[in-house]
């Protein structure tokens, strides 16, 4: 009856032990680990906006030299105000840029203070194990070490007539 023992099974009996998923599990990351991947995010965002900005800037320039150009060039009044349209949307973009670089600016030094911080906190953390190790290594010596202490002192105290004839050699 093997194949009609096995028909009555359940699925479940067939699998042996589960998969164990913890490659596939996302660690915790420590306060460390949060402020410098934080940190470089916002420095990526930082490098981005700075190139955005200088495109900005760049074109600004360009709208300046145009609108002057057709100044220069006595251009009709229509043409010159939409060249100055444009001059002004690319003030306001590069205006608006700058102020978000500098609140980047801010919350980078900001990800800066507090990963210092975490920094000092993991090492004063480390050193308080360390030390707690140390007390607890300290309290398991020291029954046998009072008692080796104690055994030496009954063993000099025990001998005091000796000691007394050894030192006058």
């Amino acid at each position: 009856g093997g194949a009609a023992a096995s028909i009555g099974r359940e699925p479940s009996a067939v699998i042996r032990e589960p998969i164990p998923m913890g490659f596939f599990r996302k660690q915790a990351l420590s306060p460390v680990e949060r402020y410098e991947s934080a940190l470089k995010e916002k420095q990526a965002a930082r490098e981005s906006l700075a190139e955005r900005l200088n495109t900005a800037e760049a074109m600004l320039g360009e709208r300046r030299d145009a609108a002057e150009r057709l100044a220069l060039a006595g251009a009709p009044d229509a043409q010159l105000d939409r060249a100055e349209t444009h001059m002004r949307a690319a003030e306001d973009r590069a205006k608006t840029l700058r102020t978000a670089m500098a609140q980047l600016d801010e919350q980078i030094l900001a990800i800066e203070r507090e990963l210092g911080d975490a920094k000092a906190q993991r090492d004063r953390d480390m050193m308080a194990d360390e030390l707690e190790k140390m007390v607890a290594a300290i309290e398991r010596a020291a029954p046998e070490f009072d008692a080796a202490a104690t055994a030496l002192v009954a063993a000099v105290t025990k001998s005091a007539a000796s000691m007394l004839e050894g030192t006058h050699f």
